[in-house]
């Protein structure tokens, strides 16, 4: 299965679960080695505004094509395994909105209430997402030749072009450290 594919998939799905009130789900894509790790996580457990987050009590995680479920109490369940096939598949995100929620209920329940500003932000997204360009929210440049990723969000398309976007606003809602 292609990541790039998957990756689209999931914020496809962040689209539509954002659409009917889970604004306080966020999602951070940035480069681990030479893989790119795509995380959604509720608003309330992240400790900074910070790409991908480590120390996230719960997490839904797609490095490359595998799928982590941190901290869930449903990874018992074999919902990793159901999940990368339900992403692989050609499942609607509308229609799929309807598994996440009963199978990552109290993992929804985090990120359900509104966050007007993030959801108005991922709203400039959407058009890009719709023809396939992926954000990367952080990436790690120690020559200072990519972006500012303090101020940007990169869409990259399958063939390298790519667009700037202004970074997320700043979370509301994080935890406390």
């Amino acid at each position: 299965m292609d990541p790039l594919r998957l990756h689209l998939r999931v914020l496809q799905l962040l689209d539509e679960l954002q659409r009917i009130g889970f604004e306080q789900l966020r999602f951070a894509r940035s480069y681990e080695g030479q893989r790119v790790r795509l995380q959604l996580y509720p608003a309330s457990l992240s400790r900074s505004n910070e790409g991908v987050q480590w120390d996230i009590a719960q997490q839904f995680t797609l490095s490359h094509t595998e799928l982590y479920l941190w901290g869930m109490s449903c990874v018992e369940q074999g919902l990793e395994e159901k999940w990368a096939g339900l992403l692989a598949g050609e499942l609607a995100s509308k229609h799929l909105v309807g598994l996440w929620i009963l199978d990552f209920a109290d993992f929804s329940r985090l990120a359900y209430g509104p966050d007007h500003a993030y959801r108005e932000w991922f709203r400039t997204l959407r058009p890009l997402l719709q023809q396939g360009y992926l954000p990367m929210t952080w990436e790690e440049d120690p020559y200072g030749t990519t972006p500012n990723y303090d101020r940007h969000v990169v869409m990259q398309n399958a063939s390298g072009r790519t667009e700037l976007f202004p970074r997320p606003p700043d979370n509301p809602f994080t935890a406390e450290t």
